[in-house]
């Protein structure tokens, strides 16, 4: 077993975008561990688990922080709106507004403001149609499983493997063992050893 101090360091790093992964292991999850895997390899199981811990903690995060399909639909309708808005304040300025508007306008892009505005309400148009498009897309889209099961399911699929590979483990045993570190780490998982090999065996499917 690594000294706490060493553990600490290799266990926080940079996620690369600036930010801080957290990579650290619950006591319960070195635990699950014993029995299984040698005292020997604790150490590099351990470094694994942890990195592959804080890849799952990082894109869940990413994950919950995306706005539900109910959120996206009510964004892309007040988009839509605002464009109405636009167009119909752009075509009914008050004179005075108009006048100097027109001014600036020919000023600066020598041309008239009128023509510049029809070009834009063009624009404006096609930015309209496109966003009712997408919206009619998205809103008719089955919905499909949550992203957060998805990424439990491939982390789950991960330790199974590498548990396999490095503690000499059936499959079955492999993704039960799996199973009990993300539970141990504070991940949902089955308790049923049967049904986290039904679990790795679908991701492994999908590969």
């Amino acid at each position: 077993m690594l000294p706490k101090r060493t553990w600490q360091e290799l266990v926080t790093t940079s996620n690369g975008c600036g930010g801080i992964v957290d990579e650290s292991l619950p006591q319960g999850v070195e635990t699950a561990l014993r029995g299984s895997v040698d005292e020997s390899s604790m150490p590099a199981v351990l470094l694994f688990l942890g990195r592959r811990l804080g890849r799952y903690r990082g894109m869940k995060e990413s994950s919950d922080a995306m706005p539900s399909r109910v959120d996206e639909l009510r964004l892309a309708s007040e988009a839509m709106d605002a464009i109405e808005q636009v167009r119909h304040r752009l075509a009914n300025l008050p004179t005075r507004i108009d006048c100097e508007v027109e001014l600036a306008c020919w000023k600066g892009r020598k041309e008239p403001f009128f023509d510049f505005s029809q070009r834009l309400g063009d624009d404006l148009r096609i930015a309209w149609a496109l966003l009712a498009s997408a919206e009619r897309i998205v809103s008719d889209r089955s919905e499909r499983p949550g992203a957060s099961k998805s990424l439990r399911d491939h982390f789950l699929a991960d330790v199974a493997s590498y548990l396999q590979r490095n503690a000499s483990l059936g499959k079955e045993a492999a993704a039960g063992l799996a199973a009990e570190v993300l539970r141990a780490a504070g991940v949902d998982a089955p308790s049923d050893p049967r049904k986290a090999r039904n679990i790795v065996r679908k991701v492994e499917a999908q590969k």
